[in-house]
C-alpha cells in the first residue's frame, strides 16, 4: 500500500479573528484548470465543502491541528496538514490534483489530460568499430508518440519496470573489450529526472527538462559499479520534442 502524502503543518495565528472561521482556497489540475466538484473535508470531523466551477471552496473548521483532504474521482487525493490555533479566515495555498491513468504505462501530462506513450522496440546498430571498442547507436521504433515543446515536461509512470529518459540519435553505446578492463556498456544519452510520489495513491510523477530532438523512456539495468545502462531487451517509449 502507498503511504499517505501530506504537506508540512502550517502554523497560523497572525490573521484577523473571525466569529465564523473558514479556510478558503482553490483546487486545480496539473495544467492549472479549475476543478469543479472536489470534496474538501477536515478529517475526523463533520466539516465539509465542495469546489465550485472556479475551483474555489470555503471550508469551516475548529481551531487546532488537523488534516484537510481533497478528493475527486479519477484524481489523486491530496492531504494538507494545518495547525491553526485561532479562529481566523485562512487563505490556503492552491492545491493540485493529478489525473490517474486507467492502466499501467507512461503518460504525458498535457493540457488535455494524459496522453499515453506508445511502447516500441529497442534496436542497436554498429556505428563504428576498432580494435579496442565498438560504438553503437540505439533507436526506438514505435508507431506515433506524443509531441511536446522543449522545456519542462511531466510524465506519470505506472510501469512495473525501471525506466529512464534518454536522448536518441547521435549518442553512442560503447563497449570496451574484457582484456582491457571490466566490460563497460554505457549509453551516454541517458539523463536524470526528478521523481515524486503524489497523493495518497502514491502516483509516480516524473519531471524532466528536454531540448529539441527524439527522446524515449528506455529500460535500465544497473551494473556492479552502480552505472545504469540501457536494456535493449526492454520496450522503449518514444516522444518528440519540438
Amino acid at each position: 500500500m502507498f503511504a499517505s502524502h501530506a504537506f508540512p503543518a502550517l502554523l497560523v495565528g497572525y490573521l484577523g479573528c473571525s466569529s465564523t472561521p473558514a479556510i478558503e482556497g482553490v483546487v486545480t489540475d496539473h495544467a492549472g484548470a479549475a476543478l469543479d466538484g472536489v470534496r474538501v473535508t477536515v478529517r475526523k470531523s463533520a466539516y465539509e465543502a465542495t469546489t465550485n466551477e472556479q475551483g474555489r471552496y470555503t471550508l469551516a473548521y475548529a481551531p487546532g491541528r488537523f488534516d484537510v483532504a481533497y478528493q475527486l474521482d479519477g484524481y489523486t487525493t491530496t492531504v494538507v496538514e494545518l495547525d491553526i490555533q485561532e479562529s481566523v479566515n485562512f487563505p490556503a495555498a492552491a492545491v493540485e490534483l493529478i489525473p490517474i491513468p486507467a492502466g499501467p504505462g507512461l503518460y504525458m501530462l498535457t493540457a488535455a489530460g494524459t496522453e499515453p506513450l506508445t511502447p516500441g522496440k529497442m534496436e542497436k546498430q554498429v556505428a563504428s568499430a576498432s580494435w579496442f571498442e565498438t560504438s553503437y547507436k540505439i533507436f526506438c521504433t514505435a508507431d506515433g508518440g506524443p509531441e511536446v515543446s522543449a522545456g519542462t515536461i511531466r510524465v506519470v509512470d505506472t510501469l512495473p519496470d525501471v525506466v529512464g529518459p534518454a536522448r536518441l540519435g547521435g549518442y553512442g553505446l560503447v563497449r570496451q573489450p574484457k582484456d582491457m578492463a571490466e566490460e563497460i556498456e554505457a549509453y551516454d544519452g541517458v539523463f536524470t529526472d526528478e521523481k515524486a510520489r503524489v497523493g495518497e495513491q502514491g502516483l509516480t510523477v516524473r519531471t524532466l527538462q528536454v531540448t529539441q530532438g527524439q527522446h524515449a523512456f528506455v529500460g535500465l539495468l544497473t551494473d556492479r559499479s552502480g552505472v545504469q545502462n540501457v536494456d535493449v531487451a526492454k520496450p522503449c517509449y518514444p516522444f518528440l520534442v519540438k
